[in-house]
């Protein structure tokens, strides 16, 4: 495979109480696969042309909508044990982009776990307008939950807000944070996950919390710091109850993955919890977490 349209950019390793044998998890974020029908709106048209052009060029001779189908290719070829795609994996909810992605995650060699970005169901025309939500986030149902839930999801009402996936040792928690808030459907959610004690919970979510390493880089590349909580975004009622429960001393979370702000970054937002942020899928990055367990009287370390 040319490594010029796929290239992974950062590698962590996390070792972790309770794990029982090593675990590999790829990580890609932020495609912007960007294109629509000839029968589709004129809106959707022109912002397949702009965003699929002006704003993401095709790199290298291949668009976000080429390199898309390579991402779940590469994670067979590295044996990953998952595939998490933590949103902005389309750049618009046109139903071209939302049979690229359904087309892509039901053929999915490998375990595929989405969240929604910023911009998978947004529009440039109307950008998370109450009114456009309540007309397209009903496409997310199904990708969302495409294979159903697992056992202990089976508990919880299936939502395009969250997904429980059961990884054997460790549960991978995806959970709405779109428009930089946590959806109350994934609040709810996570007051039956998020208990003290229980199985050690990879948190997956589309905008990073801030961090005090975050801050300067994201103001850098940026302009401003599109972080929640913090010095950037306030969090509101349900956030801020979302992030005490991740945050607890007594939490199950021990990582957070994020997209969102389109380079590598690795930080801590506790003294056991990292967060870790991956380059843009557009250009082909990817990154690849391993899991293991942590050594005989060894506190987690990451």
């Amino acid at each position: 495979m040319d490594f010029q349209v796929l290239r992974e950019t950062a590698n962590y390793t996390l070792k972790v109480n309770g794990i029982r044998r090593r675990y590999k998890i790829m990580h890609v974020t932020d495609v912007h696969v960007a294109t629509a029908y000839p029968d589709e709106s004129e809106e959707f048209q022109k912002e397949a042309e702009l965003r699929g052009g002006a704003y993401f060029p095709p790199e290298g001779g291949s668009s976000a909508a080429d390199r898309l189908p390579l991402f779940f290719e590469k994670a067979a070829e590295i044996k990953a044990d998952a595939l998490l795609l933590t949103g902005d994996i389309i750049d618009f909810a046109s139903r071209s982009n939302l049979d690229r992605l359904s087309e892509a995650l039901d053929a999915s060699p490998v375990k595929a776990v989405y969240c929604l970005g910023n911009h998978d169901w947004s529009s440039m025309y109307n950008y998370h307008s109450p009114e456009h939500a309540a007309a397209v986030c009903g496409n997310f149902d199904r990708i969302v939950n495409r294979s159903g839930a697992s056992d202990e999801a089976a508990c919880l009402p299936l939502s395009p807000h969250y997904r429980l996936e059961d990884m054997g040792d460790f549960y991978i928690f995806a959970v709405d944070d779109s428009c930089d808030r946590i959806d109350p459907a994934a609040l709810e959610a996570a007051k039956t996950i998020l208990v003290p004690g229980g199985k050690p919970v990879l948190v997956a979510c589309h905008v990073p919390f801030w961090s005090q390493t975050l801050e300067a880089p994201t103001r850098d590349y940026w302009r401003s710091v599109i972080l929640i909580g913090g010095g950037g975004i306030a969090p509101d009622e349900n956030t801020r109850a979302f992030m005490d429960l991740m945050l607890a001393p007594d939490s199950p979370v021990f990582g957070v993955i994020a997209g969102h702000i389109h380079f590598d970054h690795k930080d801590m937002l506790n003294d056991k919890i990292v967060q870790i942020t991956t380059a843009e899928g557009h250009a082909g990055a990817y990154s690849v977490i391993e899991i293991e367990a942590a050594g005989e009287n060894e506190r987690s370390e990451i």
